[in-house]
């Protein structure tokens, strides 16, 4: 099974040619750094602080009951002001950002009980609806979020979500065929909902959508376990569905409670950072944080406790955590640059990521998941001291200038 996995994992990293995957994220840049924003009170100021920090992405929940309050009324500005129609004027528009759209409320509205018939046919239209009313923003569009999981049931069988999502993205695409749609964010990890994805794929998932996103949470542990869950689900494409789609890690994160299992903010930061450096050298098309500011107040909660910002409110940058600084400090070392290669070491705990610039200048990112510190001596680069905190190394000239 190893040997089959490692396959897989080699033929994504090798580059894909995929339907509809032309204007996706691209892989091993910084197009695909990304991060969760949940806010009802977006601010040119924290977009632009998003901005700073080196994150190209924003992904927010569109929010169905309240565009939709009435059968077949789509108020996109309700209230004259609808806080996702902010976030794309600013984040969009003048910063010149990407954002992906979440198109996911599984609670009742104005169609009924979630993922009955009418309330399918509501969706459906409420989809189309909001590619019509960002049409030709370049935006991404992600089906559902987390709503699968566990055993298969009769209540909720696998044909249930792939017939949605057929029936919606054929909506979306008459619409506007240059469409990006993404799904189906499964988690909190891939594992938990492994006997979907494998039916899904088999009923033709990978024939609807533009990349597979998942959640791959490590459980506060680190990041490095993403290798595996990634190969894990290229190998249930290639063989349930006959071939390997983009991949998306669409949310993950960790928070920072330590009294209940979480990790401290210098982990966190550590932790953060080395996620977006495994996924720029993972061959994944969009790698997102979760999330930007912390749910609310309350230090004690784990689930709001996972922000970047160590704040509910409008955050400044006093507010950041470790964890934003170490994004900033790592995004400003790659940028401009692509994933070029991991360099083999002993250990596979070790990572030496090599980043290339246009004129062919090269920077190192590296760092070592093992528990103690050490030093290597590199061909090219020298000696490069390994911990947890990543760090940058700019390749030495020829003439040692």
């Amino acid at each position: 099974m190893r040997k089959a996995l490692m396959g897989i994992a080699l033929l994504l990293g090798s580059g894909l040619s995929c339907v509809h995957a032309a204007d996706l994220p691209k892989p091993g840049t910084s197009e695909i750094i990304g991060i969760n924003l949940h806010t009802t009170d977006p601010t040119m100021a924290e977009l632009k602080l998003i901005d700073e920090g080196g994150w190209k992405l924003v992904r927010v929940d569109l929010n169905w009951p309240r565009v939709e309050t009435v059968k077949g009324e789509y108020n996109f500005a309700y209230g004259g002001k609808w806080p996702i129609d902010v976030i794309y004027e600013n984040w969009h528009k003048k910063l010149g950002n990407r954002l992906l759209f979440l198109i996911c409320d599984v609670g009742p509205n104005v169609h009924g009980a979630p993922f009955s018939p009418e309330w399918q046919d509501g969706f459906v239209k409420f989809a189309a609806e909001t590619v019509a009313h960002y049409k030709g923003s370049n935006s991404m569009y992600e089906l559902l979020n987390e709503s699968f999981g566990g055993p298969i049931t009769d209540k909720y069988p696998a044909t249930l979500y792939v017939d949605l999502a057929r029936r919606a993205a054929k909506a979306m695409r008459e619409v506007d065929p240059t469409v990006k749609i993404i799904g189906p964010a499964v988690g909190p990890t891939p594992e938990f909902a492994a006997d979907y994805l494998k039916e899904w794929f088999k009923l033709g998932l990978l024939d609807i959508v533009d990349a597979v996103s998942v959640h791959p949470y490590t459980w506060q542990g680190p990041p490095e376990k993403m290798v595996q869950i990634y190969a894990n689900v290229r190998y249930w494409m290639q063989r349930y569905g006959g071939k390997v789609v983009p991949l998306m890690s669409s949310e993950n994160g960790w928070y920072t409670v330590p009294a209940t299992n979480g990790v401290s903010l210098k982990t966190q930061a550590d932790y953060l950072v080395r996620y977006q450096l495994i996924n720029l050298s993972q061959n994944i098309c969009g790698s997102i944080e979760y999330e930007f500011r912390n749910g609310n107040s309350e230090r004690t909660n784990p689930e709001t406790n996972y922000g970047v910002m160590n704040t509910p409110l409008e955050p400044t940058i006093k507010d950041a955590k470790p964890a934003y600084l170490a994004m900033q400090k790592m995004t400003q070392a790659i940028k401009g640059k692509t994933y070029s290669e991991r360099l083999i070491t002993a250990s596979n705990e070790d990572w030496l990521l090599v980043f290339t610039g246009p004129d062919g200048e090269q920077i190192l990112a590296a760092w070592t998941a093992a528990k103690l510190a050490h030093t290597l001596e590199v061909d090219g680069w020298g000696s490069i001291n390994l911990t947890g905190t990543p760090i940058y190394v700019e390749k030495p000239k020829a003439d040692g200038k």
